[in-house]
């Protein structure tokens, strides 16, 4: 599912983390969610995605169809940082350093 998706949306209320932002990330996907919890953590706006404010329909529809309209491939510098800030090597060097 995530290999043929064109943006991750997660309207929360709200949320600690989710595990399917960082998995969309991974696949290379833009996501659209809330700004509640941890999800901002994983969302740089507007370089990997977009956040909005939670109960905002409005706001929501235009963050998916602005996705929707960018070209995914603009999304993927932001979306490689976020994937070295969080990935393998980032946490072995953390682990490393402890």
């Amino acid at each position: 599912y995530f290999a043929l998706a064109d943006v991750l949306v997660c309207p929360y209320t709200e949320a600690t983390q989710s595990g399917t932002i960082q998995t969309a990330l991974a696949f290379d996907i833009p996501v659209v969610a809330t700004r509640v919890g941890g999800l901002p953590e994983s969302v740089s706006d507007p370089q990997s995605g977009r956040l909005v404010a939670p109960r905002d329909p409005a706001q929501l529809a235009a963050a998916i169809s602005e996705v929707l309209d960018r070209p995914k491939a603009e999304y993927a510098a932001g979306i490689q940082a976020f994937k070295k800030r969080f990935g393998w090597d980032a946490l072995v060097q953390e682990v490393l350093a402890a």
